[in-house]
C-alpha cells in the first residue's frame, strides 16, 4: 500500500492573476503558503487485475478506466495507465472551503501513481502535470497557483509569465516564523461553494472590464509588496496587505463573499483578530478568545451588549486593551453595554452608571463620582484605608 498526503493552501495575495486570460497578457503573481490540513490517498492492488474499486465522497465499482466517473480519477489513471487499483480518499476539511481541495487531490494523486510506477518527477513536474490535467485535459476554468501551492509546499511567491512559464520562490523568513503563524487563524464559516462557478464569472469579468482588471493589477502589486515585507520579516505588514487584497478580490465576481462573510470580517476587524489564521480559536492566547467572544456577541446585532466579568484573569496589559476595545465598540457600534465586573478601575474608567451590590443587594447607584464617594461603596469595594 502506497499513501501520500498533500497539503491544501491559503493565498494571500494576487489570487485571480493566475488565470491565463489575465497573465497571457500581463504577467501575475501570488502569495501563498500551504498549511497543516491535507488530502490523503492510498492505493494498493485490488483482487480484480483490470478493476477498479475507488471510495471518495461516493463509491465507484468499474471494470474499464472510461467507466470511472470521477473526473480527476479517470484521466490520470489514464495517463499512467493504472488499472487494478483499490484507492481511497479523505480529507482533513470538506470540499467547496476555498482551500484549493480539487487542486490538492489532482497532485497528491499525480505523485501516487508516479510512486505506484515506480517513476519519479520534481514538485514542479507533478505541479504542471496537475495543471495539464485539470485545464487542458478538463477544461477547468481555474488557474494554476493551487497546483504549486499544493505540491511544492511551504510559503511561496509564484510568477506566472505571459508565456505561460511559472517561477516558483520559496519565501524564507530569518525570523518571524513562529509569530507569522501566532498571528494568523483560519476559521471555517459552515459555508461551501463551486469554485469553478465563481472563477467563470471572475474570467468573463477580467477580460473586459476594465475597473476589475485594474484591480487584479493592484492585487499583483500586493502580493510582490508582501513578499518584500515579509523577507524584511515585517510580520506586522501582513494584516493591512490582506485587508487591502481582500477589498479588492471581493469585487471580481458575485459569489467571492456574501453578507455572512463581510459581516463576519469586518467584526473581526473590530475585535483586532482579522490578521489571525492557522491557530484554532481554543489555542488563542486568553485575551484573544475574550475578543473573539465579544465578535461572537456582536454578530448577534444586539440592541444591549452584556459584558460579564471581561476582565477577569487577564493581565494589566490585556486588561488595558479591553478597555480600549469596549470604548471603540461603544462609539463603533452606537451600543448599550451592561457590564458586570469587579475591576473598579476597569468599572470606573468606562461606565456613564453604575449600580453597585453586596451579597445580592443594591447598596449604591449613580455616576462614577458618585459612587466613588458613597461610604457603603468605599467600605466593600474600594476600602477605608486607600479612601483615607
Amino acid at each position: 500500500m502506497i499513501i501520500v498526503r498533500t497539503p491544501f493552501r491559503v493565498s494571500f495575495a494576487g489570487g485571480g492573476s493566475d488565470l491565463a486570460n489575465y497573465y497571457e497578457k500581463y504577467g501575475g503573481a501570488v502569495l501563498s503558503t500551504a498549511i497543516n490540513k491535507y488530502s490523503y490517498l492510498c492505493m494498493h492492488p485490488y483482487f480484480f487485475k483490470d478493476g477498479y474499486f475507488l471510495k471518495y465522497s461516493q463509491t465507484e465499482l468499474v471494470d474499464d478506466v472510461n467507466d470511472i466517473k470521477h473526473n480527476i480519477i479517470r484521466e490520470v489513471f489514464k495517463l499512467y495507465n493504472i488499472r487494478g487499483i483499490d484507492l481511497n480518499s479523505s480529507d482533513d476539511i470538506p470540499s467547496g472551503t476555498g482551500l484549493s481541495s480539487s487542486s490538492a487531490f489532482t497532485a497528491g494523486l499525480i505523485h501516487l501513481c508516479n510512486a505506484y510506477n515506480e517513476t519519479y518527477m520534481t514538485k514542479e513536474e507533478i505541479a504542471e502535470q496537475a495543471c495539464h490535467v485539470e485545464i487542458d485535459l478538463l477544461n477547468e476554468p481555474i488557474g494554476k497557483q493551487d497546483q504549486y501551492a499544493c505540491a511544492c509546499g511551504g510559503l511561496n511567491f509564484i510568477e506566472f509569465e505571459k508565456s505561460g512559464k511559472v517561477n516558483l520562490e520559496k519565501v524564507y523568513l530569518t525570523e518571524g516564523y513562529e509569530r507569522l503563524e501566532n498571528n494568523l487563524l483560519l476559521f471555517y464559516t459552515g459555508q461551501t461553494r463551486a469554485a469553478g462557478n465563481i472563477l467563470k464569472e471572475q474570467k468573463k469579468n477580467t477580460t473586459d472590464d476594465k475597473k476589475k482588471i485594474e484591480n487584479l493589477h493592484k492585487m499583483v502589486q500586493l502580493a510582490r509588496d508582501l513578499r518584500e515585507e515579509l523577507l524584511r520579516n515585517n510580520i506586522d505588514a501582513m494584516g493591512e496587505i490582506l485587508r487591502r487584497n481582500w477589498e479588492l478580490k471581493r469585487e471580481l465576481a458575485s459569489g467571492i463573499s456574501n453578507d455572512f462573510i463581510d459581516r463576519s470580517y469586518e467584526l473581526l476587524r473590530e475585535v483586532g483578530l482579522n490578521m489571525h489564521y492557522q491557530d484554532e480559536a481554543r489555542n488563542l492566547p486568553y485575551g484573544a478568545q475574550r475578543r473573539l467572544e465579544i465578535a461572537r456577541a456582536l454578530a448577534t446585532d444586539p440592541a444591549v451588549l452584556l459584558l460579564d466579568e471581561p476582565a477577569a484573569g487577564m493581565n494589566p496589559q490585556e486588561t488595558l486593551e479591553l478597555k480600549s476595545l469596549i470604548l471603540h465598540l461603544r462609539k463603533e457600534f452606537d451600543l448599550s453595554i451592561l457590564l458586570i465586573e469587579h475591576d473598579m478601575g476597569m468599572v470606573m474608567s468606562l461606565s456613564d452608571r453604575i449600580y453597585v451590590m453586596e451579597y445580592g443587594s443594591r447598596i449604591a447607584m449613580g455616576t462614577p463620582q458618585e459612587v466613588r464617594e458613597n461610604p457603603r461603596v468605599i467600605k466593600a469595594y474600594l476600602g477605608e484605608s486607600d479612601h483615607a
